[in-house]
């Protein structure tokens, strides 16, 4: 009875509740706007979270539980009333008192060590962590340690900090662990990340220095902590921040403590002080500072490894896992400090040396940030984690992280049916190495746009981009109407007539000193520092805080949107716009004046039109769909000939452009579209000393960037391209969205093992499997060593071992079949490990597939995904003892003709009978037979461009026994 009446009590309130809004105790109704935090229930004492539609609230915890008190939506804790039986019968409970101790997690919640016993401080001790971490700080001395899921020493005594007045030894430095007036207080609530853990440590005001506020986060379904700082100007006059420190733990009684050897740890940048944004390094543990970049980039920046963006330490002993970096990039550009210095004979409790430096440095440039009387400031936000298993999770989360804080909407995420652009540049890798260059006209573009249309259009190409050399100069954006007489919309329009969309690429932010704009408007232009004047010597700089600017900008962005209707547009160049100063509005930082910049770009142009942009990566992160992540690429293995392996500032070729894109995989599709620059088939044909390109060593990059699910972009000129060429680029189309991951990131220069994991497909084949990449680059550096060892260039092939668990990640005990791409071969199946030769500068690339039992799809020749993408169907139907097979084909052309060859594994008991071509395409010619004992092979010439379908049927029982 009484269960009864509990129903229709529960019935009747919910009904109640339905028709009148929630009320706090105190009886105010509750409007409910998306995303908002209330107290409610009937003491007052509910988190109430407003739904993203507006629609309900939803009830996450009652504070009561936790004998805390709801404020403003979130739960605090109660303030002790000085009870002393009730802290006494707390002591007894707990068991802390007189325990012995070695460090403040020995004791419990409420307790420190001190003098090596658990001693009660309540209003000294709060906790942040999970299973995964636990962080304690300590509000007497302003640092927090923090421990691992084992319990093992990770940081000690970690601050914050901020300088003020200048980044440099004439700046005032102050910190969380100063003689100051300390008020923290704890909550638990939810942002836009989710369940949040807060700590809230303000610094009080003196009479230099403002208060500040120290952030930190713990995200338990995350499991990472985030920090910030926010300035309140209390004062009466100006404050001037030169530099925010968030997070910092020094040998002044800190350190971090990773694995048992420094030596033995990797650490992968992100660039290099910001101003090395193009070269990424793996330097190990140890590494010395650079003397002449510490002194000579601006910031005054500390540390041996100085990481623009963010790093991740990787320990070849242990397998351990670090990973910290930037979250937002607003007014200041984060670096990550790390230095290990043997003098500083740090240890953890376990004996293990610590790194004397770790903490995160952003400096407001080109002069400290001005924070008025009464106005508040937040620095950017950062993020650590020590909770991942290996380095490749680790990045991803960071990356998503990045995608959550920013509320990024990646471009495939952004709309219906989009694909990874893909296309062709007129630049076709500059006049200097035998492409056109700006030596480019009307009639030019429209040859290259009906190659275009004939040999790629229906293989997946879908952008076509006009590069440099259309305009009057950098700065009139003016088409030259010598070159072409019909105007901008007469091409653009004959580019959308053949099917594609229309890109162009632009330098907004860099006019030349002779060009219009420079000349009359003077004003507009930006004073250069000392690295500007150094490094952009053939560029003026605009003012991006000027009005007028701003206004041109806004200008020049509609028309290029809405007269030429662009799709894509490649904005060059930008990155010189960081090296001015003296600006109109001396309030902002070059960060702040950029970003701003960008966004009249995106709001000019919309989210529809890609914006594909150029520089250091994350001060672009947000705003643009696509980015180019290295230095140019160029018709060449290794790099120009003239230059040292050392001069890595100066590389430029394909392994160059490999090494900065494996670094950098983990931005792909999280963040925007990953850009690995041109495809080459040609040499230099300005330059005989530069060695020509092989078939090989082309297909070889083409299979890196059909791997590494970025931008495939033709860097040839059209006219000159052979079928191989064709047929190589065709079968990277269209481009399979998901980055592979290099496996072996921390043990070579250039990585030469990559893991495709395919979970998705785009044309809806439903199946699980590896594709694996292994290439031979030659020369390279094994990172495994200290210092690191070369290993010489040779012409012999190279032995590959796959082990499907350390390698892949998959189940101990399986079995796989194996099947290579380019050479169209059948390796076998294998359990243990499959070993491959690769032949030198080639690549092989090899679809892992478990089996099934029944006759399966192997690969083929069309895509390198080898089903990820154009394939809907490769089904086995047990009950008619057939396959089912559908496929998106292309027609092939009389420059590049192309059969498909398809290989299917038939395994014992199975007899092929025949094949039928039952809907859509009709082949010009097919032929099936089976090419081993194992393998049917299937191969067929499209009449046309569509969809093919056909029926491979097998002999059942009775039959094969007749």
């Amino acid at each position: 009875m009484k269960n009864i009446f509990a129903v229709i009590f529960i019935t009747v309130l919910l009904m109640f509740l339905a028709i009148f809004p929630i009320s706090c105790g105190d009886g105010e109704k509750l409007l409910c706007r998306p995303g908002e935090y209330k107290c409610g229930g009937m003491e007052g004492t509910f988190v109430l979270y407003c739904d993203s539609g507006g629609q309900r609230w939803e009830t996450l915890r009652d504070c009561a539980d936790d004998n805390q008190t709801c404020i403003d939506g979130s739960c605090i804790n109660n303030e002790s009333d000085g009870d002393t039986e009730a802290a006494e019968e707390s002591e007894d409970d707990n068991g802390n008192d007189n325990k012995s101790c070695s460090d403040d997690v020995d004791c419990s919640e409420g307790y420190i060590c001190e003098d090596k016993i658990c001693r009660e401080a309540q209003t000294v001790r709060y906790d942040l962590g999970g299973a995964d971490s636990h962080l304690i700080f300590r509000n007497d001395i302003g640092t927090f340690d923090l421990f691992d899921a084992t319990g093992r020493l990770v940081i000690k005594q970690a601050y914050s900090a901020i300088k003020l007045n200048d980044t440099g030894e004439d700046g005032l430095l102050v910190s969380s662990r100063d003689d100051l007036e300390r008020e923290t207080t704890f909550t638990e609530t939810h942002d836009h990340i989710g369940v949040v853990k807060r700590l809230e440590i303000k610094m009080a005001a003196t009479d230099e220095t403002p208060a500040f506020i120290w952030t930190i986060n713990y995200y338990p379904d995350e499991q990472c902590y985030t920090f910030r700082i926010r300035i309140e100007n209390e004062g009466d006059g100006q404050t001037l921040l030169a530099k925010a420190i968030p997070l910092r733990t020094d040998a002044n009684g800190g350190g971090l403590f990773l694995g048992n050897d420094p030596a033995q740890h990797r650490i992968l940048e992100n660039g290099s002080y910001i101003m090395l944004d193009t070269v990424v390094e793996i330097r190990p543990g140890d590494v010395t500072q650079d003397a002449f970049m510490a002194s000579a980039a601006p910031g005054d920046y500390e540390g041996n490894s100085v990481s623009s963006w963010n790093h991740a330490v990787y320990d070849l002993e242990s397998g351990l896992t670090w990973i910290a970096g930037g979250l937002s990039f607003n007014s200041a550009s984060t670096v990550v400090d790390l230095s290990y210095n043997e003098s500083d004979g740090l240890l953890s409790p376990d004996g293990r040396p610590g790194f004397g430096l770790f903490g995160f440095e952003m400096a407001y440039l080109p002069n400290p940030k001005q924070i008025e009387s009464g106005k508040k400031f937040d620095s950017e936000t950062v993020y650590i984690n020590l909770a991942e298993k290996n380095p490749f999770d680790g990045l991803t989360h960071y990356a998503r992280m990045i995608k959550k804080e920013n509320s990024i909407v990646p471009w495939l995420e952004g709309g219906k049916n989009r694909n990874l652009p893909n296309g062709w540049n007129s630049w076709t890798g500059s006049s200097f190495t035998g492409g056109f260059g700006t030596d480019i006209n009307e009639e030019l573009i429209l040859q290259c746009l009906d190659i275009m249309d004939e040999e790629f259009h229906d293989w997946g190409i879908d952008y076509f981009q006009i590069d440099d050399g259309y305009q009057l100069e950098y700065g009139d954006w003016e088409w030259k109407s010598d070159k072409f007489p019909n105007g901008p919309n007469y091409i653009f329009d004959k580019i959308r007539e053949k099917g594609f969309k229309t890109g162009l690429w632009i330098a907004p932010f860099t006019p030349r000193p002779e060009s219009k704009l420079s000349q009359e408007h003077p004003d507009w232009l930006a004073d250069k520092t000392v690295e500007g004047a150094l490094l952009a010597k053939s560029y003026d700089l605009l003012d991006l805080t000027n009005p007028e600017v701003k206004d041109w900008l806004h200008q020049l962005f509609r028309k290029l949107k809405k007269e030429w209707k662009l799709d894509w547009v490649k904005a060059d160049f930008i990155y010189w716009a960081l090296l001015g100063e003296n600006y109109y509005d001396a309030t902002k930082t070059r960060e702040e004046a950029y970003r701003a910049a960008l966004n009249i770009i995106r709001e000019e142009l919309g989210q529809d039109t890609f914006l594909l942009t150029i520089g250091p990566v994350g001060i672009n992160y947000g705003i643009s769909s696509g980015h180019r992540l290295t230095q140019d690429n160029a018709p060449i293995w290794d790099w120009e000939p003239e230059l040292d392996a050392t001069d890595k500032t100066q590389h430029q070729g394909f392994k160059p452009t490999v090494r900065v894109t494996a670094r950098r995989f983990f931005l792909n599709n999280n963040v925007w579209v990953n850009h690995p620059d041109l495809l080459f088939f040609r040499s230099n044909t300005n330059d005989d000393t530069w060695p020509h390109i092989t078939l090989n060593e082309a297909q070889a990059f083409a299979s890196f960037v059909g791997l590494s699910g970025g931008i495939v972009k033709i860097g040839d000129r059209l006219p000159d391209m052979d079928a191989d060429a064709i047929n190589s680029v065709r079968k990277l189309l269209p481009a399979y969205p998901r980055a592979a991951v290099p496996i072996d990131l921390f043990y070579r220069e250039f990585p030469e093992k990559w893991n495709l994991d395919v979970s998705y497909t785009m044309g809806g084949y439903d199946e699980h499997w590896n594709v694996v990449g292994l290439f031979n680059w030659g020369r390279n550096w094994d990172l495994t060593t200290n210092p690191y060892t070369e290993i010489p260039d040779s012409d012999q092939e190279k032995l590959f071992a796959i082990d499907p668990v350390s390698d892949l990640g998959r189940p101990e005990g399986n079995e796989y079949l194996a099947f290579e791409f380019w050479t169209e071969e059948f390796l076998g199946r294998f359990s243990d490990k499959l070993e491959i030769s690769v032949p030198a500068h080639s690549a092989r690339v090899i679809a892992l597939r478990s089996p099934t039992g029944n006759p399966q799809f192997l690969g083929w020749n069309r895509q390198i995904s080898m089903g990820g993408a154009l394939l809907t169907k490769a089904d086995y139907l047990p009950d008619d003892n057939k396959m089912d097979v559908l496929a998106d084909v292309a027609a092939p052309t009389q420059k590049a003709p192309f059969t498909y060859r398809m290989y299917f594994y038939v395994p014992t008991g199975f007899e092929f009978d025949e094949i039928e071509f039952v809907g859509g395409v009709q082949p010009l010619s097919r032929k099936a037979y089976m090419k081993s004992s194992e393998v049917l092979a299937v191969e067929f010439v499209p009449g046309e461009t569509g969809f093919c379908r056909f029926w491979l049927k097998f002999k059942d029982a009775e039959e094969q026994a007749e």
